[in-house]
Formats: structure tokens, C-alpha cells, sequence
């Protein structure tokens, strides 16, 4: 099995850990917590759960533990429950029934009345606290960012970071939360201050259902009112990731780079990202390319009716689930001029039996390929890869377990025998994300200079020496 995240009892004697059954990714779901007690040497699980349980955090007193719990129903998705245990095992009990998203203890009050935990709530996370023995939570903070990080001193001294779209994370501090000013400690990217970014806001519209549906839409730093400009829609992955209100600089997200080039950025929190609720969470279960694609649709058309997307000059990228979307969408329209598939999901059938995570595909589809073909056909960008016309660069890691590159050859097979341009990019040493910096960089300069030749008509050569 595998351990992660132990936790002192605060008298000393025990020692709280999580457990997954196998180092195998698709076990992670059904996740335990252990005690180990020092003085035997015994090592005992807190309860009899199918999982998954986690992130354990002493009470003061060493008698109880707060943790997260999830529905054994659903070990693979799903939000979880805030919960305290006694430490000798038995009932759990949740502590704060009806809470709308993702909890994750964080600790408990010096007097051990009080749980603090974090949550993430729709672009942004904060900081909650709820009577140990049970009632609603209180939201501490209101912060249009992202809080992480937090931890708290004897004296009841918070510190933790926080970070928005143009400010990177800096550790801060707070002496309380009523009011709530935290204090900045350190500045470790100053150079940030010398560059123009990008200006950003949280923006909504309704799905073709009805539905709110909310995102992330970064002006071009040379945004004039009036004026229409080319568009690049950002599919996260997940499916349950979601698009916050944090600094955008990765080979993932580097939306101020696009802004600073002329773009807008448009990052749409479909339904299925996490958030947002459970109800939303779980909407596109057996849905995948349906209300979700739409969702991706609708928003474009917002942003057209407001003047502000050029209909002409659009394109679209996403990594994984993002790179799922993304090989489904050039399969069920024409109206963008280009898009990147990065270890996209693409046939969903093979991708069963080949990647390393089978239980999150069975509680999306319902069961196992051979018992819900029609699901995981119906699902598929293969499945109507003749109707594919839109020039595609498909990035890929070459040690991709997530997502085997085998999703990638036969898209590109596709594409290249029903005429569509096509580039296939491998990334030597890749798993499913690209580590390695000069790769990172060699990524986002060979994606950007696609999208300038096939959405704006321009020739530009990557600058990033060749991948070794």
C-alpha cells in the first residue's frame, strides 16, 4: 500500500496517516486512515469505509479527528463530507450537513470548539470554520483569489497564501478574521510589477439548457472598446478541474502571454467542473460531449453577441479531459480555425482498457465498455472523426499512462487520412503533464505559432532550441 499525509497527535502517542490499497492510480479512491499508536507499535483503521477518506486532523485534545469522506457509491467522484471521528474509531458524524462544496480540514481551535477548513467556491477558494459539534459553517474570508497554504500558530496567528490573476502567491499573515487583512510577508517575484497583464473578469451566461454557467475572460492588454478580436477558448482538465481566480503562468495556463499578444482568453467552467456544487459536479456524468460541449458553444456566442470575440478568428486548446473536449468539438463543428489536442482522450473504448484510472471512467459511463458500448461510443471524437475539418497540432508526453499515447496516433490517423491538417508533437520523457522547462517552453511557443498561422495568418517560428 502507500501512505501519505501523517499528522502528530498533539499529545504525542499516535500518529494518523492515509492509506491507498495499491500505488496504482485508480486506487486512490478508496483511500483509508490509519493510527499508528508508538507505544505498541500497532497500527489500526479508524473505520470500515469503502472509501475514500482523508486528510485527518487532530482535535486538541488527541480524542477525536476531523477528516473528509467521501460516498462509497462514488470513490472516484464526488465532493466528500466534513466529518469528526472519535480516535478510538466507531460512528463518524458530520459536522456541517448541507455545506455546498469541497471540504478540506485544515485544524481545529486552541479550545477545540472550532474546525477550520478550506473549500474551493466557484473561481476562487476561502477559509470556513463550523462548531466541531456540528451547525453551518461561517465563511472567514472573502478574497477574489486563492487562499492555500494556511496554518496556524498556538496564538491563533494564521498564515497562508494568496494569489490572483496578476499578482503571483505571496505568503501573508492575519492576526484574525473579523475583519480579515491579511499582510503581505514577501515578494518573490518582483519583475511581475515591470510587465503589463492582462485585465480580467468573471463572467456568465446561460448553457442552452437554462443553466448558469460561469468563467474567466481575459482583454487583450491592448483591449479598445469596439473592436472585435481573435479568441482562444481554454478547456480545463478533469473533468472536475475548474478555472480560478489565480495567477496564470504555466505551460497550462500562460493567459497573459495570449492577452499581451492581442487575444482574448476565454476559460469556461463547464458543468462537471468542480466548485460549484455537487449537483453541478456530477451534471455531466454519462454526458461527456453533451451539455458540456454546449456549454463551451454558448459561451462563445455570449461573447460574440457582446462584441467582443471575432467569429472569424476563434480556436481552441485544452490538456486531457481539456484535450478531450477539444478532439471532440472539431468533430461536431467547423467554426474555429484551429485547435491543439493535448493528451486528449479520443477513443473512448480503448482508452478503458489502456490508461491507469478504469473506476472514473466507469462512474462517468455507467459500467464497463462491453456492458455500455452505446455510452462509450456515442461519447467518442472517432466515432465522427469523418466529420472532422479543422487543422489540429496534437501534443502528447511519450510515457503518457493517464492518457496512452495510442489516443493520440489514432486521432492523428484520422485526421491525416480524411485530409485534415494534422501535426503530431511527442514529448520525450512526458507522463501525462510536461515537467521538464525547456519542454514547457518548446509547448507553448510551438502551440502559439499554430494558432498565429491557421487563426491569423501569420508565419512564426518558435523560438525554443529543438527537444533534445
Amino acid at each position: 500500500f502507500e501512505v501519505s499525509d501523517p499528522e502528530w497527535s498533539p499529545d504525542g502517542t499516535r500518529i494518523s496517516f492515509t492509506t491507498t490499497p495499491t500505488p496504482r492510480a485508480d486506487d486512490d479512491g478508496r483511500s483509508d486512515i490509519q493510527i499508528l499508536d508508538l507505544a505498541t507499535g500497532r497500527t489500526t483503521r479508524l473505520l470500515e469505509h469503502p472509501g475514500p477518506d482523508e486528510s485527518a486532523r487532530w482535535s486538541p485534545d488527541s480524542r477525536q479527528l476531523a477528516f473528509r469522506m467521501g460516498s462509497p457509491d462514488r470513490v472516484a467522484i464526488g465532493q466528500g463530507k466534513l466529518m469528526v471521528i472519535s480516535a478510538l474509531g466507531g460512528t463518524p458524524v458530520e459536522v456541517a450537513p448541507g455545506f455546498q462544496y469541497r471540504p478540506t480540514p485544515l485544524g481545529w481551535s486552541p479550545d477545540g470548539s472550532t474546525i477550520y477548513f478550506t473549500a474551493g467556491v466557484r473561481t476562487t477558494s476561502q477559509l470556513f470554520a463550523v462548531a466541531a459539534k456540528g451547525g453551518s459553517p461561517i465563511p472567514l474570508t472573502n478574497v477574489e483569489g486563492i487562499l492555500a497554504g494556511v496554518t496556524f500558530a498556538r496564538s491563533g496567528l494564521a498564515a497562508f497564501t494568496l494569489a490572483d490573476p496578476t499578482h503571483p502567491a505571496e505568503v501573508h499573515i492575519s492576526k484574525g478574521f473579523q475583519p480579515f487583512q491579511p499582510v503581505r510577508l514577501t515578494e518573490t517575484n518582483p519583475q511581475v510589477g515591470e510587465l503589463a497583464l492582462a485585465r480580467h473578469e468573471v463572467i456568465g451566461w446561460k448553457g442552452s439548457d437554462g443553466r448558469e454557467i460561469e468563467g474567466i475572460l481575459y482583454y487583450p492588454t491592448n483591449y479598445q472598446a469596439g473592436r472585435r478580436y481573435p479568441t482562444i477558448a481554454m478547456i480545463h482538465g478533469g473533468p472536475s478541474g475548474v478555472w480560478t481566480q489565480s495567477f496564470p503562468a504555466s505551460w497550462g495556463n500562460y493567459a497573459h502571454v495570449w492577452a499581451a499578444k492581442g487575444w482574448l482568453v476565454f476559460q469556461p467552467n463547464i458543468r462537471g467542473s468542480s466548485g460549484y456544487g455537487e449537483e453541478f459536479l456530477l451534471s455531466n456524468v454519462r454526458d461527456w460531449g453533451g451539455g458540456d460541449y454546449r456549454d463551451i458553444q454558448t459561451g462563445l456566442d455570449d461573447l460574440v453577441r457582446r462584441g467582443l470575440a471575432d467569429p472569424t478568428r476563434m480556436g481552441q486548446s485544452g490538456w486531457s479531459y481539456g484535450g478531450y473536449m477539444t478532439a471532440w468539438t472539431l468533430t461536431q463543428t467547423d467554426r474555429f480555425k484551429a485547435v491543439m489536442v493535448g493528451a486528449g482522450l479520443t477513443n473512448m473504448y480503448s482508452m478503458y482498457s489502456t490508461n491507469d484510472l478504469q473506476t472514473t471512467l466507469e462512474e462517468y459511463f455507467g459500467g464497463e465498455p462491453w456492458d455500455s458500448l452505446d455510452a462509450y461510443t456515442r461519447a467518442s471524437a472517432m466515432t465522427y472523426i469523418k466529420q472532422a475539418k479543422t487543422p489540429t497540432i496534437i501534443m502528447h508526453g511519450e510515457q503518457d499512462t493517464r492518457v496512452p499515447i495510442g489516443q493520440a496516433q489514432e486521432l492523428y490517423m484520422g485526421l491525416r487520412k480524411n485530409g485534415v491538417p494534422a501535426t503530431l508533437v511527442f514529448y520525450p520523457r512526458q507522463g501525462h503533464g510536461i515537467g521538464e522547462p525547456r519542454l514547457q517552453l518548446d509547448k507553448m511557443q510551438r502551440e502559439y505559432a499554430f494558432f498565429a498561422k491557421w487563426v491569423l495568418g501569420e508565419e512564426t517560428q518558435p523560438a525554443a532550441p529543438a527537444i533534445p
